[in-house]
């Protein structure tokens, strides 16, 4: 009765034994695993770590590194979690696809190359990569043997343990559609960094207007209250007088009466002071106030200024240029003047606005009507 019970119980740990030696191998991470993100040949480079699968009939297969110089690569079968793919190390998993100026690619891991034998179904890993292309229409790595006919890159699936081989294109053998994923990390924790020491803002230098005017060059940084809005020409002033800053597009969120901070290089166009190429940013502190003055007042020394001049006759009117004088017969150029209803021969006006140059002619601007 003992015997008999001895017999039974090794039997059954044969059957099971023989059970599990016919199930495919399906790869588990106990102690080191990296996350591996679907991606496309297209956007791969050959500073990538990539991982190879091939999934036949609802199963997927992974294509491992290590070395083969005879039997075939083993085919682990892996789980995929929608985009993202759950492997072990790169070292065992990562390979570098790199394109040829031939326009096939040679792929390539640390213990070499993917390549066939001779004109049979083998797959070998070492040595050189051979020659691949990406057959679209079935999603699979192929290359010309030495006889030159066509082999896929496959997994053997009708095996009990399926393996990486290389089948002809004719072959019924060759199923299964190939997908590539991307190291998306290592799977470690990195080490912690020190925050970067906190540095100083710059310090930014203002200069006076009246300072910037009269040097001939250089680059300088105002403080101004605008004055005019036209384009690329903004006029701003301190309490030193004034100056126009000319960018290279116009600005779209200044408006009259904001104190701006702007920077450029000094020049000159027509006789308008400018810094050029400017720069600004919006700040504080400035409150526009019009100057009270008479036409026959009016200097250089006005220019990109806001002033205020009362009772000005209306004498001409063509296009932008509208003339006006004062009860002395002083008369001045208004130049594309802005007002609610359009001026008129003999309207009278109470002017507020720039004071602007063109050539030698000085000019009245204004912004608001």
């Amino acid at each position: 009765m003992k015997h008999r019970r001895t017999s039974r119980f090794l039997a059954i740990v044969l059957l099971v034994a023989m059970t599990l030696s016919l199930m495919p191998t399906t790869l588990a991470f106990a102690e080191e695993s990296s996350t591996w993100t679907q991606t496309t040949l297209d956007q791969i480079t050959a500073d990538d770590t990539v991982a190879i699968t091939i999934t036949a009939n609802g199963t997927t297969y992974v294509l491992p590194t290590a070395a083969v110089t005879s039997g075939a690569p083993a085919a682990p079968v892996v789980t995929q979690d929608g985009t993202t793919l759950t492997l072990g190390s790169a070292a065992d998993y990562g390979w570098t696809i790199e394109p040829q100026a031939d326009g096939t690619y040679t792929i390539t891991g640390p213990n070499g190359g993917i390549n066939l034998i001779n004109n049979n179904k083998g797959v070998r890993i070492n040595g050189t990569s051979a020659a691949w292309t990406f057959d679209a229409s079935v999603a699979r790595f192929q290359t010309a043997d030495t006889s030159g006919n066509q082999r896929y890159l496959s997994v053997a699936v009708q095996l009990d343990t399926p393996d990486w081989r290389s089948y002809k294109t004719d072959s019924t053998y060759s199923v299964g559609s190939t997908t590539l994923w991307k190291l998306s990390d290592s799977g470690e924790t990195p080490e912690p960094t020190d925050p970067p020491e906190p540095t100083e803002p710059p310090v930014v230098t203002i200069t006076r207007i009246e300072d910037v005017l009269a040097a001939e060059s250089g680059e300088f940084t105002v403080k101004g209250v605008v004055t005019l809005v036209d384009g690329k020409n903004i006029y701003v002033q301190d309490e030193t007088g004034g100056i126009c800053l000319f960018f290279a597009s116009a600005p779209t969120d200044i408006a009259l009466g904001d104190t701006l901070i702007g920077s450029g290089t000094r020049a000159a166009y027509k006789g308008l002071p400018e810094l050029s190429g400017a720069t600004y940013e919006k700040s504080e502190g400035l409150t526009l106030e019009p100057k009270t003055t008479t036409l026959d007042a009016i200097t250089s020394a006005d220019i990109c200024t806001y002033v205020h001049i009362e009772k000005l006759t209306v004498t001409s009117v063509d296009g932008n240029n509208t003339y006006v004088k004062d009860d002395n017969d002083n008369s001045f150029l208004l130049y594309k003047p802005v007002a609610d209803p359009a001026l008129a021969v003999d309207d009278v006006i109470n002017f507020t606005g720039a004071v602007g140059i063109f050539n030698t002619t000085l000019q009245l601007r204004n912004t608001n009507a």
